[in-house]
Parts: structure tokens; sequence; C-alpha cells
């Protein structure tokens, strides 16, 4: 099992956005139009993540889970092929979580959302732009 890095300020910073209710669950969502928290998927090379403290994970979308200093942060089985080795999350110098792997920066703006429930609109996945 693949262990998700994650440094102790941005710890806090997540922390800090989960506040007191520590039954919530970590996502880190590849923002690709596929789930329940996508809201659309952009046809550019980018990648783009956004860390999610949920109340709920779907977990036939959400089906592999990567070990964090927080617990366990669930992600799209196919998600984590964009990430190699020791994948982690750190805050920038302009204090935005950015993600990383031992082959450089993968998104130097991970946006972190308090998403209690998903929203009422799935998106699947339908191919090409």
């Amino acid at each position: 099992m693949m262990t998700l890095q994650i440094t102790e300020f941005a710890q806090e910073k997540i922390l800090a956005r989960m506040g007191m209710d520590r039954s919530n669950q970590l996502i880190l969502d590849l923002d690709d139009g596929v789930g329940p928290y996508s809201e659309f998927a952009t046809c550019s090379l980018e990648t783009n993540y956004q860390l999610l403290i949920t109340e709920h994970v779907d977990s036939t979308i959400y089906n592999q889970v990567l070990q964090s200093p927080l617990g366990p942060v669930s992600v799209k089985g196919y998600a984590h092929s964009f990430f190699s080795e020791d994948p982690k999350i750190s805050v920038s110098s302009d204090y935005n979580l950015q993600l990383s792997d031992r082959s450089g920066l993968l998104d130097s703006n991970v946006s972190l959302i308090y998403h209690p429930q998903p929203s009422p609109v799935h998106i699947e996945k339908t191919g090409g732009c």
C-alpha cells in the first residue's frame, strides 16, 4: 500500500480546516469530471487535484487508499498512476498546498475543500473533449 507523505505544516493547515470533527474522511481527488465532487472536466494537459474533507467516501469511485499521517486518504484507482513513488503534500512559499513526488511538482495549487456531502450532479466520464 502506498503512503502519502504530508508535511507537518500541511497537516496543520488540513487539521485547521477539518475543525473539531475528526470523523471526517480525506479524499485526494483528481478533478477530472468523474465522481460526485467534480463539477466539470477540463480538456487540458494539466492535472488538478483537490483534497476533500467529507463525511462519506464512495468506495466504488474512490477505490484505493493511501496511508498518511492523518489516516487513510481515498483516491480513484486510476488517479494514482499520475504520481509515482513517494507522493507528498506540502505547503508552497505562497502558502498553497502542493502535490509532488520523486519526479517533481505535480500540482502547485491543491484545493483544500470541506465538502460534507457530494454534489447532486454526478458527471460520468464520456471521453473526448
